[in-house]
């Protein structure tokens, strides 16, 4: 099950705001009406301890009708109870509004997808996966059937759910979420159609940070080929998905492979007229590995130094990122020899990193054994070993 209930809240938000149009309205019911314009303000705020209670009133003026705003009562009250953690009881009540609105509404109304899809993000979140297939199927069935203007974005909220996963770190769920939102597109546009372009990104991505280098490759250069064709092959669309291509040859060190896309990618961004785009920084990351592993180390310092610009610019002087840069500099000039230069850097980075990381995270580990070379080669022996110390004493608690 997922460790904080604030990626449920988020994830289910998700889905109540993009189908609170397609739910269907109740007969004219002043105080019911009220009441649910009350809850929808309080959910969007995030209030949903507030919410909870207008929610089981708006249910109990909803049973006395037994009609349509049953289900769009129940189903408010699982958002709440869901936000509140109490999931069980989550789970039941969108069981019971599919059930209502599948007998008021019929079988393929666009609420029930929505309940649908709602109880399979939080079967989703308690690491049932089977079931929320399940439901996703069931729910891609109902939309299917739809009219154009009454589909539910069943992709768009899946996309939402996965960047949601993915920002908490529960990558399993991503990828399930991602894999049925390239299914539903690819049955609703085909194959090559250039709206598929953003999650084979996001699915490649997410393979090559989990070293899953032979599933993210052909993603890349699918979307690559797709981008080309509905964008262009000098538009940064395309710069983006040559760039990751180029990240996951990195990766695997196959620079040979890697250089081309990289610098292609970059002069793309160049011409866009946005130098300082953050994406350009990517670029450059890549070039200056590659620079290195080849030993032309004076050009990988300008793309380190270009990067770090341009990360600081966008990102600000205390973003862990330019806490890697500033690190990369340092390897750097260290390799040249030049440590009075490397010191400073180094010392920086391990301040950001301590700042906005805590003190015993692994980066701060991974930086003090670089402040320990630098100080030894200094001359710095006492320095170095406290930093050695340090680093040591760091790794041994995360084992």
């Amino acid at each position: 099950m997922i460790k904080t209930n604030s990626v449920l809240t988020s994830a289910i938000s998700a889905c109540l705001f993009a189908f609170v149009a397609n739910v269907a309205q109740a007969a004219p019911d002043t105080e019911w009406q009220s009441l649910n314009q009350q809850f929808k303000d309080l959910a969007q705020a995030g209030k949903y301890d507030e919410a909870l209670p207008i929610a089981k009133r708006e249910v109990e003026l909803a049973q006395k009708k037994n009609d349509v705003s049953l289900g769009t009562s129940l189903s408010n009250l699982g958002d709440a109870l869901c936000a509140q953690g109490q999931f069980a009881e989550a789970q039941q009540n969108y069981r019971r509004a599919a059930s209502v609105n599948e007998r008021v509404l019929g079988q393929s109304h666009p609420s029930v997808a929505a309940d649908l899809i709602k109880m399979g993000a939080l079967f989703l979140a308690e690491d049932q996966a089977d079931q929320a297939e399940a439901l996703f199927k069931r729910a891609q069935g109902i939309n299917d059937k739809l009219a154009s203007g009454t589909k539910v974005d069943l992709g768009g909220v899946l996309d939402k759910l996965g960047e949601t996963y993915i920002a908490y770190g529960e990558q399993p769920q991503a990828e399930r979420l991602y894999q049925r939102e390239l299914t539903v597109d690819e049955a609703a546009l085909g194959p090559d159609h250039a709206d598929l372009d953003k999650v084979l990104d996001k699915l490649a991505n997410l393979y090559r940070a989990a070293n899953r280098y032979s599933d993210a490759e052909p993603l890349y250069k699918r979307s690559i080929a797709i981008k080309e064709k509905a964008y262009g092959q000098d538009r940064p669309e395309t710069a983006y998905s040559l760039n990751g291509l180029a990240t996951l040859y990195v990766a695997q060190r196959q620079y040979g492979n890697a250089e081309p896309l990289a610098q292609r990618a970059l002069a793309i961004y160049d011409k866009s007229g946005n130098p300082n785009d953050q994406n350009v920084a990517l670029c450059l990351n890549n070039l200056a590995k590659i620079s290195r592993a080849q030993n032309q180390v004076p050009q990988a310092e300008t793309y380190v130094k270009r990067s770090l610009a341009i990360t600081e610019k966008n990102l600000g002087p205390e973003h862990p990122d330019v806490a890697a840069r500033l690190n990369e500099l340092a390897i750097l000039l260290a390799t040249e020899g030049n440590f009075p230069a490397a010191e400073p850097l180094v010392t920086r980075a391990l301040q950001i990193y301590e700042k906005t990381l805590g003190p015993n995270h692994p980066n701060v580990a991974a930086t003090l054994s670089n402040l320990a070379k630098v100080e030894r080669a200094l001359g710095h022996a006492s320095d170095a070993d406290a930093a050695d110390k340090r680093a040591s004493a760091i790794l041994a608690m995360k084992q």
